[in-house]
């Protein structure tokens, strides 16, 4: 068989279930300070300028919202823990003209 592997390093952050969100998507403020993982493979090796030519991922806002809405109604902790979704904060993460946006 044949075996691929990706070199680099990895990072785990330990998550504690009990003080996840209870609204989804989370608000700017719990975001502002997150972590940014940038994937590459073969022989590109990112740096800053290179990453200065990577564009923000365009998102739609009603994928995420049908995203959060099935694991709100899939996922038993987020039903057990009252989990509800904020349109508001939705709107302030995703700016754009209609539904679409950064």
């Amino acid at each position: 068989a044949v075996q691929c592997y990706n070199r680099g390093n990895v990072a785990v952050l330990p998550q504690d279930p009990y003080t996840l969100c209870r609204v989804l998507p989370p608000s700017y403020n719990d975001l502002k300070d997150s972590v940014c993982i940038v994937f590459c493979g073969g022989k590109f090796s990112p740096t800053h300028q290179t990453l200065r030519h990577f564009q923000p991922v365009l998102v739609s806002k009603s994928n995420v919202r049908l995203l959060i809405d099935f694991f709100i109604t899939n996922n038993s902790w987020y039903q057990q823990q009252s989990v509800q979704f904020s349109e508001d904060n939705l709107d302030d993460l995703i700016s754009g003209v209609g539904d679409c946006g950064v």
